[in-house]
């Protein structure tokens, strides 16, 4: 597994770990669509980073649970990196040049930045070529503590997601041939199916 993809496999782990359910290597292979043995020793090692660092807890055997309460802080320590990142850039910095310099990913960059910018903490400054440049405000050089947002950052298909990864966890745990089991998979493909339904009407 490349390193662009930790993010993914941080996604599979949170939405197979829900409700603190246990899951295994398998079901980390078939959402994470690896199949050569090499990509399945990444993601076997991926797993054990996450499990010394505590986001995942080895209940067995290529098993595990999710730590979601590691992953909370860790969130945090992430969105402090952003904030010093922002306080020490030379104004005109871009969304890219802080995922790069905070290591935090581009889409969680972008959400913190739509957050500063709404409270007052950032102001856009330019473009170069078709990047968004921005710059700390009055407000951002006076406070020293790092701004904590409310809410974490929102997946816009989170739900969809979530029902794909347990999707996946029926196929490679349930009996297929139980009428439950059969309705469990019916509703869970139609809240993808209506989702992306809806998006197609809107083409």
């Amino acid at each position: 597994m490349r390193e662009y993809k930790m993010p993914l496999m941080r996604e599979a782990v949170s939405n197979l770990g829900k409700d603190n359910r246990v899951f295994s290597n398998q079901m980390l292979y078939a959402v994470l669509n690896v199949e050569t043995d090499e990509e399945r020793g990444k993601v076997r090692s991926r797993a054990t980073v996450m499990v010394k660092s505590g986001e995942l807890v080895r209940v067995g055997r290529g098993e595990y649970r999710y730590n979601e309460d590691s992953t909370t802080a860790r969130g945090k320590e992430s969105v402090t990196r952003m904030w010093r990142g922002i306080k020490t850039a030379t104004p005109g910095f871009s969304l890219q040049e802080l995922a790069r310099v905070s290591g935090s990913g581009y889409y969680h960059a972008m959400w913190y930045v739509k957050e500063l910018e709404e409270q007052g903490y950032l102001r856009r400054v330019g473009k170069k070529r078709k990047a968004v440049l921005y710059a700390a405000t009055g407000k951002m050089r006076k406070q020293q503590r790092a701004y904590i947002p409310s809410q974490n950052m929102k997946d816009p298909f989170a739900v969809e997601k979530a029902s794909l990864h347990e999707l996946v966890g029926i196929f490679l745990q349930q009996d297929l041939h139980q009428p439950r089991v059969k309705q469990q998979v019916v509703e869970l493909a139609k809240i993808i199916l209506e989702r992306f339904e809806e998006q197609a009407a809107d083409v």
